[in-house]
């Protein structure tokens, strides 16, 4: 009978710990779910942005967080470059490259920005 004893409660210790170590959470899960809510964060965040300057600087963040790779943040910038940036900085960057030419169109590149509200760009 003590020996009976002895074997069950050996079993319900075993048990015990297996429950333990299945059921604690580990170190790995900890920073697994910590980095899940960093980058669910830093997505909000980015897209939350009100403006496209605010969303450059989440966007480093948001690519060390979920891990991009260099040729994923290239084509990332790519595209926002492409897409998504604001016309008025297209236009200013593209009218920069156009006076950089200086084709004797400075003031004419400065009056039309300044139209657009851009002031001079030149």
């Amino acid at each position: 009978m003590e020996r009976m004893n002895e074997r069950e409660s050996s079993l319900h210790l075993t048990e015990a710990r297996e429950l333990e170590r299945t059921s604690a959470p580990t170190a790995t899960t900890e920073s697994s779910s910590l980095r899940l809510a960093h980058a669910k964060a830093m997505t909000l965040k980015f897209l939350e942005a009100p403006s496209f300057d605010e969303q450059q600087a989440v966007l480093p963040v948001l690519a060390a967080v979920q891990n991009w790779d260099p040729s994923e943040v290239r084509a990332v910038d790519k595209a926002r470059a492409l897409y998504w940036e604001p016309a008025e900085k297209v236009l200013a960057d593209r009218l920069s490259a156009m006076a950089e030419v200086d084709l004797g169109v400075t003031s004419a590149t400065n009056a039309l920005a300044g139209a657009l509200g851009l002031g001079n760009v030149l």
